[in-house]
């Protein structure tokens, strides 16, 4: 998502205080910097924002602005210029395109300060956009504008943002066609089968879920011609598509808007499993039936080969971000690969159909357990499959990912919202949709990394040298079995390391810090915090320890105060007790006062 809002209006000219910055790589292991990503308004009249950015002799960038969904309306058509430091036009862009969004490839002649500049592309547009920048000849989208590029002016079932009701059906004959529409629909039509009413059914369920569009289905019991959206089959070897859809517009039924055909040399009448070709089509042609558009500005065709060097216009165009891509996760990040096809509707088609219709707050809003000992069925059982790529939507209560019974794979999982996981031995599988929240995470036998969020997490690493990081609520983290690394991140938390030599990193805030069996590091991080000490034999380290403010922990049944041994080790100090030591890097031994220990 953004990086900079255009709090004030941006100045139109190169006394701009925005400043578009280097911020890392595209990806893991590339060598092209992206920017920061600007999301700004044009106000009424003749505006225009300026931007500022520092480019390098020799380097090639492509710019790029869409526009980009607020209460107060999308930049339909935004106008790009790229100017030099004497604020002089180097290169402008109206409609390179998805759509009549813009975009600027260049390359530096020179080092320096430079300027991007958005206004209307037609006189009277206002709203606002998102500007982006990075180094190559792919455009590189947040969130929100690659959202944008999936949506186009009045293509929709109602008033954008608002609920939406529809009818659909299966088509029961050619009958009482609108004579235009009658004169394209293919001779080979056929009515769909069970099997694909079945499939058809559940994905419309899919898209109700995550946002308010609702289906009702005319003729519950059998076939019908009069619905806004009728899916029907049809066979070809020559037109180039694996199925096709007309968008939303009027709900006629004998018009063609809404409208799903199923070319049956590819699309099965008979099995349509979540991963498959026949079922990735049904939900594609049904994400065009509600309104949802190709990420570029391509379509199939039997005289055309669409491949993603020549066709995507941004990086994001695949099919890890969404179902309307043609083009395979594999082509933005090579180390990729579902081995099939989306399992659900991906990030970027959720963000943009709730943009369009408004986002579904009802759905799975109790406490959801997702992937094994799941509440839910499908898909987010893990148990029945693991999935092959698939993106969360929850709408509230206490939810949890479990990934404990993914077997001995090293997994990746991140609870932030619109970021990635790699699960069951995927990569970049799993998602979470923007603005859900999904608080606990629990990890399998590998050596898992669990990254919280801004909510109070629970985390655990299970078996394994794991890595556990929460955020900024009051988290609790459980290392498990392992030599793990514990960081509870802002506030108040809790750790506990379990069995194995861990290291335990309280951050700021008031943290207790529990070690558990093995010989354990502790940090406790600015705050007030507890280091607790509940295992005989250990050997424990504490490297920030701060007398007067810091307390150690350590069972009254192993000693009291008065049986303790203090002594100095050089700069540090070390207690001890039984089988028992803890050094205290940088303390002097003869500060450490019975008030810095408790006995519990």
């Amino acid at each position: 998502m953004p990086n900079i809002f255009e709090t004030s209006d941006a100045a139109s000219g190169t006394s701009t205080s925005y400043v578009l910055r280097e911020t890392g790589k595209i990806a893991q292991g590339t060598q092209n910097a992206v920017f920061t990503t600007v999301q700004a308004h044009l106000a009424p009249g003749d505006d225009s924002d300026w931007f500022a950015i520092d480019l390098k002799a020799g380097q090639t960038y492509t710019f790029a602005a869409v526009g980009t969904f607020d209460g107060r309306g999308r930049l339909e058509d935004p106008y790009l210029k790229l100017l030099d430091q004497s604020g002089s036009l180097i290169g402008e862009d109206d409609d390179a395109g998805p759509g009549a969004y813009s975009a600027i490839t260049f390359t530096a002649q020179t080092s320096g300060r430079y300027f991007l500049s958005v206004s209307a592309g037609e006189a009277g547009l206002t709203g606002q956009y998102g500007l982006s920048a990075v180094e190559g000849t792919k455009a590189v989208y947040d969130g929100d504008m690659a959202a944008g590029a999936l949506l186009r002016p009045g293509v929709s079932w109602g008033t954008p943002g608002q609920p939406a009701t529809v009818t659909y059906g299966f088509r029961d004959t050619l009958n009482n066609l609108d004579p235009e529409y009658a004169a394209e629909v293919p001779e080979t039509f056929e009515q769909v089968t069970a099997a694909q009413m079945v499939a058809v059914e559940a994905i419309l369920a899919t898209y109700s879920e995550i946002a308010n569009i609702q289906f009702e289905r005319v003729n519950p019991d059998g076939y019908t011609d009069d619905a806004s959206m009728l899916f029907s089959n049809y066979f070809s070897t020559t037109d180039g598509a694996g199925a096709y859809a007309y968008f939303p517009g009027s709900d006629a039924s004998d018009r063609w808007e809404g409208d799903v055909w199923l070319n049956t040399n590819s699309v099965s009448k008979e099995e349509l499993p979540n991963g498959s070709y026949s079922h990735f089509a049904v939900m594609h042609e049904i994400g065009h039936a509600v309104g949802l558009h190709h990420p570029g500005d391509y379509n199939a065709s039997p005289d055309i080969d669409i491949t993603y060097e020549a066709f995507a216009q941004y990086r994001e165009d695949t099919q890890q971000y969404s179902v309307m891509s043609y083009f395979d996760e594999s082509n933005a990040d090579g180390s990729l690969g579902f081995g099939a096809f989306p399992d659900t509707l991906m990030l970027h088609d959720i963000l943009a159909l709730q943009q369009l219709y408004g986002a579904n707050t009802s759905t799975r809003s109790g406490d959801t357990t997702y992937g094994f000992n799941s509440t839910e069925g499908g898909v987010y059982d893990f148990s029945q499959a693991m999935p092959h790529a698939l993106t969360l939507w929850d709408a509230g209560g206490v939810d949890t990912i479990d990934l404990s019974g993914a077997g001995k794979v090293d997994q990746f999982v991140s609870l932030i919202d619109g970021t990635y996981s790699n699960v069951g031995g995927g990569l970049g599988n799993m998602a979470i949709a923007y603005s859900a929240v999904i608080e606990n995470a629990i990890g399998g036998r590998g050596d898992d990394v669990v990254l919280g969020n801004a909510a109070s997490n629970t985390l655990h690493g299970k078996a394994g040298d794991d890595t556990l990081v929460g955020g900024a609520g009051h988290d609790k983290l459980f290392g498990g079995s392992g030599n793990d690394r514990l960081d509870g991140g802002s506030s108040d938390d809790v750790l506990n390391g379990g069995a194995g030599d861990d290291s335990l990193i309280g951050g700021s805030g008031n943290d207790r810090l529990v070690g558990g069996s093995g010989n354990d590091t502790y940090t406790g991080g600015s705050g007030s915090d507890m280091f607790c000490i509940y295992n005989r034999g250990d050997a424990e380290t504490i490297t920030d320890f701060q007398s007067g403010f810091d307390t150690i922990a350590i069972r009254s049944e192993f000693a009291a105060f008065d049986n303790l041994t203090i002594l100095a080790s050089g700069a540090d100090s070390v207690i001890k007790f039984g089988d028992n030591s803890i050094s205290l890097l940088g303390v002097d031994a003869g500060i450490i006062s019975q008030n810095d220990l408790a006995f519990v």
